[in-house]
């Protein structure tokens, strides 16, 4: 519709479209001066079974902010040095698997491995314990479980957006998605307790453990605030996180040419210089990266925002309150004004002297920005 009828699209009565660097900055930046912070869009960010609010749908700027100054500690610079041993050993088995698999030349689905990885590394990251997904090469009932949970919320996203069908949208619900919340409910607020239980050392940097150390603010989360936190950890960071990494694989291997630079790249450090700091500075893979979010970007819908008692300024133009905006990330990514040859892969549209220095690169945000940016982008 972008590449139709241009940077701004009205979708309804209520709801605005933007593609530009700049609408990022008005609609997801923070509030400053008498400008207020539009807030995420209730019909959007919905809450958990029981009514709970994670970080991620959390709309009260306040609210968000205390919780955001509980976790912060479980997600700073510090963290992730401490968490690297827990992170390279998990992808150490990823390699050692498709190994024997390539050895043996046997078919393998390298999709249903990367989610095993991320989600073996998130549940002993936000629970403390591993999953074992990996030494099996099998999801558990509980992870697929997880996965069929995006089913329920977009329903509930439906019945939420149309509140006189929503009864009726409820009604309909497939019997099976409905256990499948409740079940995927029940072992996270199960395992939240047993984790609880053990106390703040457990002789590994997961979450809990980082949070507790540092802050005095967790006692005033109750335990259903903290499973649906530790809901929300579970799916923001496995299953985008392995789309990710399938559709960049993909990618790569449709390109042999970046996949040989790439593989130089990162062949020509040491084992022991394999470290996620080295790999921070390796230029083309992080071209690789950036290029992997843009035309493959894990969550390419919008997220809305609502504009706050008064309205706001987006683009330069005054938006009444009330007003639900957005910049869908796969449109925004995909438009000719923003990246040149918007619908190819090419990783050195991230390099100096590319021939793609005219491209608006601050148009790609798949962590969003301002104060309410993913916690976990690191």
């Amino acid at each position: 519709m972008h590449k139709t009828y241009g940077e701004v699209v009205r979708l309804g009565p209520d709801r605005l479209s933007y593609i530009t660097p700049q609408a990022w900055k008005d609609i997801a930046g923070p509030g400053a001066g008498k400008r207020l912070e539009n807030s995420k869009d209730m019909s959007t960010f919905g809450p958990d079974l029981y009514g709970m609010r994670s970080l991620g749908s959390q709309p009260d700027t306040m609210l968000h902010r205390s919780q955001r100054r509980v976790f912060a500690p479980a997600f700073s610079d510090k963290a992730l040095k401490l968490q690297e041993p827990l992170i390279l050993g998990y992808l150490s088995v990823l390699v050692r698997i498709i190994k024997n698999n390539a050895v043996g030349g046997n078919a393998f689905d390298i999709v249903k491995l990367l989610n095993c990885m991320t989600f073996d590394v998130m549940a002993d990251l936000a629970f403390g314990e591993p999953l074992g997904l990996l030494d099996q090469s099998e999801l558990t009932p509980w992870v697929q479980a997880i996965l069929g949970n995006v089913q329920r919320m977009s329903i509930s996203r439906l019945a939420r957006e149309y509140k006189s069908l929503g009864f009726l949208i409820k009604a309909l619900t497939p019997k099976e998605v409905k256990e499948g919340a409740q079940f995927h409910y029940n072992h996270s607020y199960e395992r939240v307790d047993k984790r609880l239980e053990r106390g703040i050392d457990i002789g590994k940097p997961d979450i809990w453990k980082l949070a507790m150390e540092k802050t005095d603010d967790l006692s005033d989360l109750s335990k259903r605030q903290m499973t649906a936190n530790a809901q929300a950890f579970m799916m923001a960071g496995t299953e985008t996180t392995a789309t990710l990494l399938s559709g960049l694989s993909f990618l790569l291997l449709k390109h042999p040419r970046h996949m040989q630079r790439l593989q130089e790249e990162v062949r020509a450090l040491q084992k022991e210089e394999l470290t996620l700091e080295n790999m921070a500075r390796l230029p083309f893979l992080n071209a690789c990266i950036h290029e992997g979010l843009r035309v493959y970007p894990p969550g390419p819908i919008a997220f809305f925002r609502a504009t706050p008692k008064g309205g706001n300024t987006i683009c330069g133009e005054w938006i009444p309150e009330g007003t639900r905006v957005a910049v869908p990330h796969f449109a925004a990514y995909h438009h000719p004004s923003n990246f040149k040859d918007p619908d190819s892969f090419v990783p050195e549209r991230w390099l100096p002297g590319s021939g793609y220095d005219s491209d608006r690169k601050d148009a790609l945000n798949p962590f969003s920005i301002g104060p309410r940016n993913c916690i976990g982008q690191k």
